[in-house]
């Protein structure tokens, strides 16, 4: 399946300035759009909030390269009045000419939001008031800009600057500090938005500076804010050096810095913290890096997050004082310890930690491309199966003209290729990988002139077009039709993780789909989370950000929503990383396996804290609706981007798509039943996500409630089933989970392609599968590193099931396959 000269070209691609054109011999994007074609092709073309925005405020060090697209500050590239930007436990706004404008107050904004506030019963959200104001006495607010000088993988220095005098600002996830420098300028600071109280003192707890016109020689200043309309008290931090005199007028400090130039501004958990704060003050971060290992014997992911430092100040700490996420500590590796102070934000409380370096490990308890047919199952017929595929022929030719809606038909149809290949019905099996095949050659060969038109439009569809960075561009793909702001870097994962999951089915199938369109495959990967930092053409894990361990959605705020940047999906987002690590397994690439591994882990454990609230100590209090759906960065909602009241997409869209991979959902089954027992039973929409869901811990219950063809939980009438499902498919689903059990992690394997299932408390069913072209072994352990069983001579793309009882292990001499397979028949 693999020759040389694919192997050849992905060695190639990153020595290339156009990598695009070495590659194997089918295929090739749109590599020069024109302003005309995107305006024919695009769907998105007349919605405000999808419409595309170049990366206008770039330092001259930038322009021309991949820069990220979407995180929790990308906004202020694209809009020079940059409301919230949150970092955590920190937020900044960039304000110039408007908010936060007020009293002659222009420059950074930085604040602190703590638990929000809860906005009527669907909505946690914090203010846009800002505590303190940064910028530079001297600079000319009218020729002034903010443009991005540089960015770690969780860090970002903004430039305020007019040309003559600037403010240099460093800013990170997870830190209580922001550090500064002054260029031909002196520090001025605008005190407390909207008039709240102001007190000042040192660290000996002496009131001081209680005047207004007063100065002080000192190097450092504790403050004291009242927020103005809800009275809660703030303290923050000045740290300079022992030349610097603070002069205070009735909103503002000026400061002069004597011959040093260097700031940190810090927020303190409390008054008696300052200490601890003033110790580490000194160590200024300069650099921010993770590096991510995944061991293939163990299934351990650890990752490393390291911080550089420049000790700016002898005779102070050279470790940096940082905050950690909860997804993070509770997850923190052996030898690494929080400190005694934690700051409550929208994200549960952070915690402190002293070093230059922390770790953290998680472990894959499997992700399964493919579910065997469940003959063992109580109830399930193997001839209704095959009868009901009969009636699904459309998956093989009804696709879609748009990125999104394409996406799902593809991921359709692979499953039920995986279906029809397990129940041997060859003929509907060839006339899939013939379709899919063919949907994909379609999209990408593009063909100037003769691409396809939508009958209701007219409009041009099924190419990619590629946008190189420069300097009205981030590096980007989009295909044609756009759905749902993909031209805009919106939603890129949800719609190419569909594209890249099916894919990886259609690679075990096709004999040369590797090399015909590997290459295409490869660039939609790259796209959406590419894994070099130095690709010439995108920006590295475009949609994640690795402190924060989370994706966002959007290339910048959705509809300019001044609450921040936000994901909904969390299930689409984690299809995708599932997506890159199927692909990776199957074409042999191991940074792809890897990559997917580490995103699929970290993002789920963000997941189940922010999202779901899994263990009840992250949402607001006074939040009663159990779990989030709209994560923005300084906001969490009950709804839909779409409004909707419907429970089963409240719900549903933290489920969709579920596949043999994403039996994750139920690892926590005490959870599981509660998220399930919230959404009430009663089901007029997404039948079969809701039938799936159930079957991960109550499996019998969903086979009971299965009914092919109708409304599932009332009255008759043909079910609206999902677009990327059939009711085959959840047929199958159901019942390989009642075979099988539910979801656990009491065992691992030595590969990383498996399933625990638990069916009683002495019996469990173990599921491998091979992803390579040759037999392997596979090692099963128990959580104390103890070999249960070796699962011996798998073939390829074998998926094989054994039973772990009472000890003892019963597997099948041969994979199990029903007798005289059949063919569907076609409905009359």
């Amino acid at each position: 399946m693999h020759t040389w000269l694919y192997r050849l070209s992905l060695i190639c691609l990153p020595l290339l300035a156009n990598p695009i054109h070495m590659r194997a011999a089918q295929g090739g994007f749109n590599e020069n759009p024109t302003e005309a074609e995107l305006e024919d092709a695009s769907q998105d073309s007349f919605v405000p909030g999808y419409r595309y925005r170049s990366p206008i405020y770039l330092g001259a060090n930038l322009k021309g390269k991949p820069v990220p697209s979407n995180d929790w500050w990308t906004h202020m590239l694209v809009d020079k009045n940059t409301k919230t930007m949150s970092a955590f436990p920190l937020h900044f706004g960039i304000g110039i000419d408007q908010y936060p404008a007020e009293d002659g107050g222009w420059g950074l904004a930085i604040d602190a939001k703590g638990l929000g506030q809860l906005e009527g019963d669907w909505k946690v959200a914090g203010d846009t008031i800002s505590s303190l104001l940064v910028f530079g006495d001297q600079m000319a607010q009218d020729n002034s800009r903010a443009e991005l000088s540089g960015f770690g993988d969780w860090h970002i220095d903004v430039t305020l600057t007019d040309g003559t005098h600037s403010v240099r600002n460093r800013l990170l996830a997870g830190s209580p500090f922001s550090y500064h420098r002054f260029y031909n300028t002196k520090p001025k600071i605008r005190l407390n938005s909207w008039g709240g109280f102001v007190d000042f003192y040192n660290l000996d707890g002496q009131k001081i500076l209680a005047e207004e016109q007063d100065v002080l020689q000192s190097d450092h200043l504790i403050i004291k804010l009242s927020d103005p309309h809800t009275r809660e008290i703030s303290w923050w931090a000045i740290f300079a050096n022992d030349e610097t005199v603070f002069n205070r007028s009735r909103y503002f400090l000026t400061l002069d810095l004597g011959t040093k130039n260097y700031l940190a501004i810090a927020h303190l958990p409390s008054k008696e913290a300052a200490a601890l704060f003033y110790k580490h003050a000194y160590a200024e971060i300069i650099g921010t890096s993770v590096a991510y290992d995944v061991d293939q014997q163990t299934q351990k992911i650890v990752t490393s997050f390291q911080f550089e430092t420049n000790a700016v100040r002898p005779g102070f700490s050279s470790a940096p004082l940082v905050t950690l996420f909860p997804h993070q500590y509770k997850h923190l590796m052996a030898g690494y310890q929080t400190e005694n102070l934690s700051y409550p934000t929208m994200r549960g409380n952070m915690l402190g930690f002293v070093g230059s370096e922390f770790k953290t490990e998680l472990r894959n308890f499997g992700l399964l491309p493919v579910f065997n047919e469940p003959t063992g199952s109580a109830g399930y017929d193997p001839e209704k199966a095959r009868q009901w595929l009969g009636y699904e022929q459309y998956v093989r030719d009804h696709y879609n003209v748009g990125t999104y809606g394409a996406g799902q038909a593809m991921l359709r149809a692979a499953l039920s290729l995986n279906l029809a290949d397990k129940m041997q019905v060859t003929q509907f099996k060839k006339e899939l990988i013939d379709s899919l095949y063919e949907e994909f050659e379609d999209w990408f060969n593009y063909d100037p002139g003769n691409e396809d038109r939508f009958w209701l439009d007219n409009r041009q569809h099924h190419f990619i077009s590629y946008f190189p960075p420069d300097d009205s561009d981030w590096g980007r793909l989009v295909g044609w039709r756009s759905e749902f702001g993909t031209t805009a870097l919106n939603d890129g994962m949800f719609h190419y993780g569909y594209w890249i999951y099916a894919a990886s089915i259609l690679a075990m199938h096709h004999p040369s789909f590797v090399d015909d369109y590997g290459w295409a495959i490869d660039e939609l990967i790259r796209h959406i989370a590419s894994p070099n930092r130095d690709d010439p053409r995108y920006p590295w894990l475009r949609h994640f950000n690795p402190y924060a361990g989370r994706s966002y959605a959007s290339g910048w705020y959705w509809d300019d929503n001044f609450q921040g940047n936000d994901l909904e999906s969390t299930s689409e987002c984690l299809n995708a990383w599932q997506a890159i690590f199927q692909w990776g397994q199957i074409t042999g690439q191991k940074k792809y396996q890897d990559l997917g591994l580490y995103l699929f882990w970290t993002e789920k454990s963000a997941v189940d804290q922010y999202w779901l609230d899994v263990d009840g100590d992250i949402l607001h209090p006074e939040y009663n609706k159990g779990h989030v759906v709209i994560l923005r960065e300084g906001a969490y909602e009950f709804n839909t981007h779409w409004g909707s009241d419907q429970m089963e997409w409240l719900y549903g869209i933290q489920m969709k798509p579920l596949t043999p991979g994403t039996t994750y959902l139920g690892l926590n089954q005490s959870y599981a039943r509660k998220f399930y027992q919230r959404m009430g039973g009663d089901f007029d929409r997404w039948h079969g996500i809701m039938l799936k869901y159930l079957a991960l811990f109550d499996p019998q219950e969903a086979i009971k409630t299965y009914e092919f063809g109708y409304k599932v939980g009332g009255p008759g009438g043909f079910s609206p089933i999902h677009s990327h499902e059939t009711w085959s498919l959840v047929y199958n689903f159901i019942h390989n989970m009642n075979l099988l059990g539910h979801p656990s992690m009491d065992f691992y394997a030595d590969q990383p392609s498996f399933g625990i299932f638990k069916k009683s408390s002495n019996h469990y069913n173990f599921a491998v599968f091979n992803p390579s072209s040759t037999p392997i072994n596979v090692r099963i352990f128990d959580l104390n590193d103890q070999l249960i069983h070796v699962a011996k001579q798998l073939a390829p793309f074998e998926t094989r099931y054994i039973k772990y009882q009472n000890g003892v292990i019963q597997e099948p001499t041969e994979p199990t396959e029903p007798t005289e397979p059949t063919e569907p028949t076609e409905p009359t």
